[in-house]
């Protein structure tokens, strides 16, 4: 029996220890990220990633928007016996996608949809 008193069923000989465990008290947020005078000045970081959240949030609105005004056109020019509404599925496919992964996109690509997405819901840029 092992001090716990469970069974120990390793074979007998010498056994490394365990892994030492980091000092009581403290916690992996309790120390500094940046050695002092070497990170973003106080709340500038948390500023710009709020921002960015809040850009790339208000992309992928226009993103999804923009997929479901596709596919409403396309149904309602179906009625009025319009063809091809196919092609407007397709790209409502495509924005889905990109609305999907918005943080993933470069910037270039990520302007470039939106600039088409208020293009095609008549804002212009």
């Amino acid at each position: 029996m092992n001090t716990f008193g469970f069974c120990d069923l390793r074979p007998p000989g010498r056994h490394p220890s365990p892994p030492r465990r980091a000092a009581v008290g403290l916690a992996c947020w309790s120390t500094p990220g940046f050695p002092p005078g070497r990170g973003p000045a106080e709340g500038e970081q948390v500023y710009d990633d709020e921002h960015r959240r809040t850009a790339v949030r208000k992309d992928r609105e226009l993103l999804d928007r923009t997929a479901a005004w596709l596919r409403a056109e396309a149904i309602r020019t179906a009625y009025a016996g319009l063809h091809h509404q196919h092609v407007a599925f397709g790209l409502a496919l495509i924005l889905d996608e990109l609305a999907r992964h918005v943080v993933e996109l470069d910037d270039a690509v990520r302007q470039q949809a939106v600039q088409a997405c208020r293009q095609l819901l008549g804002r212009g840029s």
